[in-house]
């Protein structure tokens, strides 16, 4: 294994347990918060928001940067999004551990990354 191998696992395995983290805190709050469950969804991701934002654009493409990205989730982006494109994948499985690419994929879109930009193109697929 190289060392760029390594590298790649171990930021998969540190994005995947920020991400249960994540996870586990947001159903906390939503169980804590939770008022009725007919007028007040539970939050099942924390990129949820992220999905729901997506929802409500009309365009076919949506341009937003790391910052407007992590206004949206009320939270800050895992140290990997900034790291590693991969982690802007557009593969859905749970296996990989893009737990984040549902948000997107869910809306319809597929996500393109630009690292340098610190910026995603988001294409309505």
């Amino acid at each position: 294994m190289t060392a760029e191998e390594a590298e790649t696992i171990a930021a998969r395995i540190f994005e995947r347990i920020t991400d249960l983290n994540l996870e586990i805190a947001a159903r906390h709050i939503a169980s804590a918060s939770r008022v009725d469950k007919v007028t007040r969804p539970v939050v099942e991701s924390v990129y949820d928001p992220l999905c729901q934002w997506l929802l409500s654009t009309r365009g076919q493409a949506v341009r937003l940067t790391f910052s407007e990205i992590e206004e949206i989730l009320r939270r800050p982006l895992p140290a990997s999004a900034y790291r590693f494109s991969a982690w802007w994948g557009n593969e859905s499985s749970r296996k990989a551990g893009h737990t984040q690419a549902f948000a997107w994929l869910k809306a319809g879109f597929k996500a393109k990354v630009s690292l340098k930009q610190r910026a995603v193109e988001f294409d309505r697929t």
